[in-house]
């Protein structure tokens, strides 16, 4: 049983028994200053373990930990090292905890602190405090995602599957109507910048980008290249930063650069406005390695841009290993 089946199963717990308590959580909003900082987090799971102090002193051992993906076993997954807390207060509300004593680099326990909120004699949210940040984040049990539109509630449905399936039919098939969605509601994105925005875009483009090299089928590949490339220029605009950190998305345009480049012709036609596609496709790769202000966007015309030439861009694009 993995740690994230071990942890849910023993998170409902009818007693409060500190000596191994664990409660998951699958959102949370950081406060800083009292300032909510974040928005919901859904669909980001963590786990706080509450235990017989470790050390053998007074107290418990109160640790994080971050339940996103697969990890089988306790203290590969740790996102806050284990604080030695003491019970400060409780009420029928409430069991607060705060740090006591140094770890042996001589950090201070005292800036760590944990909240349980009881609700009906159980634990509904779990607060870490940050004292000497002023931060509180609270963690929320078995939250109801909300989804903006019905699109992006259909769009999560479809990526889950294909992240989730080895069946290349399903995989497929899946890909296909996640295209088509996107491509047939370009506005879907059009929400406000918040996690669900980049879940969104993230999920939609990994999914896209997993299904491409399993079809046969010249022109389905296109299409769902053609998604992948709307997708990933909707991301980049929105966050720039982040334009460039899955290097892998770069080698899979490079691997089909011919539908790329059909794609851009395609755009040209509908336009009229001819173009050399190669260096459009050459523009693409350079501003996706090198610029965090711009991507083109599939609706939009090719605009020129002065660089010094096209080996130039050769050269930065053989610097990343992407061609020979």
């Amino acid at each position: 049983m993995g740690l994230f089946d071990f942890l849910k199963g023993n998170s409902d717990t009818t007693k409060i028994d500190l000596s191994d308590f664990k409660f998951v959580s699958n959102d949370h909003i950081r406060y800083e200053n009292g300032q909510d900082v974040s928005g919901h987090n859904y669909d980001c799971w963590r786990g706080v373990r509450v235990q017989d102090n470790i050390s053998g002193g007074q107290g418990y051992t109160v640790t994080m930990y971050n339940l996103d993906g697969n990890h089988p076993l306790w203290g590969n997954n740790i996102q806050m090292a284990p604080k030695q807390m003491k019970i400060i207060e409780q009420t029928a509300s409430k069991i607060k905890l705060k740090g006591y004593g140094a770890d042996p680099m001589g950090n201070s326990f005292a800036d760590y602190g944990l909240t349980l909120h009881l609700k009906n004699n159980q634990v509904d949210t779990v607060s870490l405090h940050m004292y000497d940040r002023n931060v509180e984040i609270i963690y929320y049990k078995d939250a109801v995602i909300k989804r903006s539109s019905n699109n992006l509630e259909t769009l999560f449905s479809l990526t889950d599957t294909i992240s989730t399936s080895n069946d290349n039919k399903v995989i497929l098939k899946n890909a296909n109507e996640l295209k088509s969605l996107v491509l047939n509601n370009k506005q879907i994105f059009e929400i406000d910048v918040t996690k669900e925005l980049y879940d969104a875009m993230e999920k939609s483009y990994k999914a896209l980008l997993k299904a491409i090299p399993l079809t046969t089928n010249s022109n389905e590949r296109y299409e769902l290249v053609t998604g992948a490339y709307f997708i990933l220029s909707s991301y980049r605009i929105v966050s720039p930063g982040n334009g460039n950190v899955c290097e892998d998305k770069i080698r899979l345009l490079v691997k089909y650069k011919s539908d790329i480049i059909k794609l851009f012709q395609s755009i040209d036609a509908k336009m009229n406005t001819p173009s050399d596609p190669e260096f459009s496709y050459d523009l693409l790769l350079y501003y996706l390695l090198n610029d965090n202000t711009f991507m083109l966007i599939i609706t939009q015309t090719l605009k020129p841009f002065t660089l010094n030439s096209r080996q130039n861009i050769r050269n930065h694009l053989m610097d990343f290993n992407l061609v020979r």
